[in-house]
């Protein structure tokens, strides 16, 4: 056999370990490295308020804003509010009126009803002659100077109470202030609407036309009264918002009232849109711009 000489074996040992060397350098191939199940890293309490899929009800949501009312709909309320405002002036006009009506009354126009009351009052058989709204009318004013109707007496007794003064009566009566709930006690006189007949005594009549007046007038304006306060600090807040400049400014704007006609209303507001209205009808009519 043939032997090998000691330096092709010294030859061949340092190649094979060259060759070690080298393949261990190199990186292996995906497919050859084992794959091993991952663990998710843990998310701390800042990335899960940060992250956008976090569990419902973990981070309690933004509040929404409301929307901010159009100018158009901020017009309408202040338009509808005024109304308010000058219905209650009329209210308070028409009382006015009434107050006037029972000033004018003199005092024996209150005795010679005072008179007829403790006359008809007194005999059942004169008491249904009595007309019924008449009866009513001053069942209501007994209520409203809190004089109780009693059961034995009846409205005889309560009448004699309430016109124990008649000089000043009629000053009584209109200095008298009734919230909306103290005129609760006039509704039923006006609900009832029971006929009245005139009757011979024209002072009664009178007395009848200017006491049916006041409490008519009375019960609607202590109604409308109640509702004025709030009306008239929203009609302010909604008058100062509207009359914002678009920019930032504050700029006064004058709108139209109530206190002309419906067709003679002038429309003042310098809003954008009257401004370009204004400019396209000088250009249309030759004017300069």
């Amino acid at each position: 056999p043939r032997q090998e000489s000691p330096a092709a074996g010294f030859v061949g040992a340092a190649a094979a370990a060259l060759a070690r060397i080298a393949s261990s350098g190199r990186p292996q191939s995906p497919s050859s490295q084992p794959l091993l199940p991952q663990r998710a890293a843990p998310l701390s309490s800042a990335s899960l308020a940060r992250s956008p899929s976090r569990p419902v009800g973990a981070v309690p949501p933004l509040p929404t804003l409301q929307p901010q009312l159009s100018e158009a709909e901020i017009a309408s309320e202040i338009l509808r509010l005024r109304h308010q405002k000058v219905r209650h002036d009329e209210l308070q006009a028409a009382l006015s009126k009434a107050e006037a009506q029972v000033r004018r009354l003199p005092p024996t126009a209150v005795l010679r009803l005072h008179a007829y009351c403790e006359k008809h009052f007194a005999e059942p058989g004169l008491e249904r002659r009595v007309p019924p709204g008449l009866k009513k009318m001053l069942e209501c004013l007994c209520a409203a100077f809190q004089i109780e109707v009693a059961e034995f007496g009846g409205l005889l007794d309560a009448v004699r109470v309430l016109f124990r003064d008649p000089h000043s009566f009629t000053s009584r009566l209109c200095s008298l202030a009734l919230c909306s709930q103290g005129a609760m006690c006039l509704a039923p006189f006006l609900l009832s609407a029971l006929p009245y007949r005139r009757v011979r005594e024209e002072e009664v009549h009178a007395c009848f036309e200017a006491l049916s007046a006041w409490i008519t007038a009375k019960y609607w304006l202590a109604h409308a009264a109640s509702e004025m306060s709030c009306v008239a600090s929203e009609l302010e807040r909604l008058e100062a918002l509207l009359s914002r400049d678009p920019h930032g400014s504050s700029t006064p704007m004058s709108w139209a009232t109530f206190d002309v006609a419906p067709s003679e209303m002038s429309w003042q507001a310098t809003s954008p849109m009257r401004r370009v209205g204004n400019a396209m009808l000088r250009a249309v009519s030759g004017s300069p711009v």
